[in-house]
């Protein structure tokens, strides 16, 4: 469980941080969107990295 309260942390703060940023700097503005995807592409990112193969632990 905790695994995942960090993954989500550091989800959140890339989403609300350098993917927030570089929205802003190409469009100028930020949509919920924009941010959504980020965020999903994050924590798949997090999740598969802390991963260990199928049946094994």
């Amino acid at each position: 469980m905790e695994a995942l309260r960090e993954a989500l942390a550091r989800a959140f703060k890339y989403a609300s941080g350098d993917a927030a940023r570089e929205a802003l700097e190409h469009k100028g503005y930020l949509e919920w969107d924009d941010y959504i995807k980020a965020l999903g592409y994050a924590l798949r990112r997090e999740l598969t990295k802390n991963a260990s193969p199928r049946g094994t632990q």
